[in-house]
């Protein structure tokens, strides 16, 4: 059976919740097997405009919460490949999009491509999003900027974002972020 009548067998199950496992399922055999190709195809199918926006939510973001697992590589690939695919629906997937590149900006980090992370995160809705975002995670995501940039010696771009910080940091009681702020 093909990946993809497997997909329409799903299509056909009623109950939300069985439906939603049965794609998780898939996601963890994608993960597990490491097979990039079929994050596509699961992406564009459940990106179609007739495919139920509330299971498709659930599915990304299991998928979003999942792909770490995956070696760096792929993580970049598979990550900025569902972030375009995604960023038709982003006012309906802005959680989803905020898991994502926050594990590719991590990679991103970790193979020393501070400018690319600093882009990555710099994407993530913190202002007027529609979704609840604490000053806790507005405040880390700025210094998690700034720090970038300060890496790649764009000490204007760090400047802009500990600026942003500064509205926010005061009000954050967690002291690894504003030793991180400081320094």
């Amino acid at each position: 059976m093909s990946f993809q009548s497997k997909l329409s067998e799903f299509d056909q199950i009623s109950k939300t919740e069985d439906k939603v496992n049965a794609y998780n399922g898939a996601v963890d055999q994608i993960i597990e097997n490491k097979d990039t190709d079929k994050v596509v195809q699961l992406l564009e199918h459940i990106l179609q405009d007739s495919f139920p926006t509330v299971i498709c939510r659930d599915i990304i973001n299991y998928f979003a919460k999942s792909f770490s697992k995956l070696p760096n590589d792929a993580v970049l690939d598979i990550g900025n490949t569902a972030l375009e695919m995604i960023a038709s629906k982003i006012g309906l997937l802005e959680e989803e999009d905020a898991l994502i590149r926050k594990e590719v900006a991590s990679v991103y980090e970790a193979k020393k491509m501070h400018s690319d992370s600093a882009k990555c995160l710099q994407k993530i809705r913190l202002e007027n999003s529609t979704r609840n975002v604490s000053l806790l995670e507005k405040a880390t995501t700025y210094v998690t900027i700034a720090e970038n940039w300060f890496y790649e010696d764009d000490a204007v771009n760090a400047e802009l974002f500990l600026n942003k910080a500064t509205h926010v940091i005061l009000d954050v009681p967690d002291e690894e972020i504003n030793m991180r702020y400081r320094y």
